[in-house]
């Protein structure tokens, strides 16, 4: 899009004339089939530009994890839950429900563009254009009518999403990913009037806002099904959003694997797949199964992990611990260097 006379290749960038390829490509036509669509579809991710991807924190959810979630679902709510009001509200090209049949389910997104090439699945739905975070109430009522009777009735509803999971605070240069995470005004303030808090991680305002749908409609029956990084359960910087969120959910049951199973990420880090019900969480706590590929590609559980919110008094930080027990103790004199062959003038004091 920004070089139109360059053709992007696996060999480099190929000098084109860009009116001849524009003539060209109005010219011939290509009928293909609906199998061929499917394939143009389910690979959509790995076409839409990788920058613009990664930069937002959006990836294509691999099929097995789909059906584990949704297996995962059934062990859980019941094999009834499709009977539910379920809305996805980040779907995408709609591949966590396009295999599966539901009884009312909304879909919703940021981008015509993936309703447009998914208008093939789950025709059963409601599938609209709607900002989950930012977009006004009264468009959801033109779009959804039917989902905000639903809240307005307090029928049990289940949000199945995998969000994004970009914040700005990661990223360089021109793929720096400042403003992604940023809110209008009003979205704002009302996460500041319920919350009292900001939350920069993408995925973790998803939650912030099922919350407030929650809070604001009075729903006493709410369930998620979430991908995303395991940091909203563990990390310290997410105390004071648990301290809302295990107010308003408790955790039912868990599923961890490499984020390598997605295209193209790196193998450094997890995913979760967190399942949560209406109630409050005392525990803090979690266990959750380990899978990977076996034998025949098939998804085996070979482990279990904990996972701790180390927000309970009683639980103590390795970091805490070391620093209690070694302060003032071990304390010796060392040369300071300022690169590998310059030594500084005043010594430092370093502690083991």
């Amino acid at each position: 899009p920004s070089s139109k006379n360059l053709l992007i290749t696996p060999r480099g960038k190929v000098p084109i004339n860009a009116t001849k390829y524009s003539n060209f490509v109005s010219n011939v036509r290509f009928d293909y089939s609906p199998s061929e669509k499917d394939l143009f579809i389910s690979i959509r991710d790995r076409l839409v530009e990788d920058m613009e991807r990664r930069r937002k924190g959006e990836f294509y959810t691999p099929l097995e994890f789909v059906n584990l979630a949704h297996d995962m679902a059934s062990e859980s709510f019941g094999d009834n839950w499709k009977d539910s009001v379920v809305w996805d509200c980040c779907c995408g090209t709609k591949n966590l429900t396009r295999d599966y049949k539901f009884k009312e389910l909304y879909c919703s997104t940021l981008e015509q563009g993936e309703l447009d090439s998914s208008s093939r699945y789950n025709r059963e739905a409601v599938s609209f254009k709607f900002d989950f975070l930012d977009g006004d109430r009264t468009e959801l009522v033109q779009k959804a009518p039917g989902l905000v009777a639903a809240l307005r009735e307090n029928k049990p509803i289940i949000f199945f999403i995998n969000p994004p999971y970009g914040t700005a605070g990661n990223g360089v240069g021109k793929e720096h990913k400042t403003g992604i995470n940023k809110r209008t005004e009003r979205t704002d303030e009302e996460f500041e009037s319920l919350f009292n808090f900001k939350c920069e991680n993408i995925y973790g305002q998803f939650l912030q806002r099922i919350m407030f749908y929650k809070r604001t409609y009075h729903l006493s029956n709410v369930k998620i099904v979430l991908y995303s990084p395991a940091l909203f359960i563990t990390g310290p910087k997410w105390k004071r959003f648990r301290n809302e969120f295990f107010k308003d959910f408790k955790f039912v049951k868990g599923a961890q694997f490499n984020a390598g199973e997605f295209a193209d990420v790196s193998a450094k880090w997890s995913i979760v797949i967190t399942l949560w019900e209406s109630g409050e969480e005392k525990g803090g706590i979690f266990d959750v199964p380990n899978y990977t590929h076996g034998n025949n590609f098939k998804l085996e559980s070979l482990s279990t992990t904990k996972l701790y919110s180390i927000d309970n008094d009683k639980m103590v930080k390795a970091s805490d611990w070391v620093k209690k027990y070694t302060k003032q103790k071990f304390n010796y004199d060392a040369p300071s260097f300022s690169s590998g062959i310059l030594q500084k003038n005043k010594s430092s004091s370093c502690g083991i």
